[in-house]
């Protein structure tokens, strides 16, 4: 099993020893077999593999890792899953939080973001906040907050709401590959 800093990625893009671009092989070689795999071919020439671990998923392009992510940081009732800290056998997620009900708030997690001297734009998205982080070349990391009371609601509807009535909550992590003129 191996450890996995939350921070670490958010600094760096890498899950571990694994980066983008990386081929399958690699990921397995590296974290293990997933517990299973989907596979969306959208083209003859397109090949989209997808390998799940608990609820983090590695999107392959022609074989090589385009994105991973987990989208269930929180379940049903807005509170912290712990399954996003591991999947089984595989890997361990080593976040800074001493305190998931306080830590993973916007405001606090913005702090340690801006204490790591970690440059990133906010913005609304749907019914969420997210936070990005763009490393020119690489990667584009994007952090979204849910909160109960903004579900199912624009921004110019959510935006109304006094900030005593939201409480976002990190919800969800996805790192994806940079398209520019440079990798393309």
């Amino acid at each position: 099993m191996i450890e996995v800093d939350l921070l670490k990625i958010i600094e760096t893009g890498f899950f571990g020893p694994v980066s983008i671009d990386d081929r399958r092989e690699r990921l397995i070689s590296v974290i293990g077999e997933p517990e299973h795999a989907d596979i969306l071919d959208v083209q003859e020439v397109d090949h989209y593999e997808v390998l799940n671990y608990n609820w983090w998923e590695f999107t392959f392009y022609n074989g090589h890792l385009y994105r991973y992510q987990n989208k269930c940081v929180l379940d049903g009732q807005y509170k912290f899953d712990p399954d996003f800290l591991s999947a089984p056998e595989n890997f361990k997620i080593i976040p800074w939080f001493n305190n998931w009900d306080k830590d993973t708030l916007l405001k606090p997690f913005k702090g340690k973001l801006e204490k790591s001297d970690i440059e990133y734009k906010e913005e609304p998205f749907y019914d969420s906040i997210r936070l990005l982080i763009d490393y020119k070349d690489s990667v584009i990391i994007e952090i979204q907050f849910h909160c109960e009371k903004a579900y199912g609601h624009n921004p110019d509807e959510w935006l109304q709401f006094s900030d005593g009535e939201l409480d976002w909550k990190f919800g969800a992590l996805y790192v994806t590959k940079k398209i520019n003129s440079n990798n393309a």
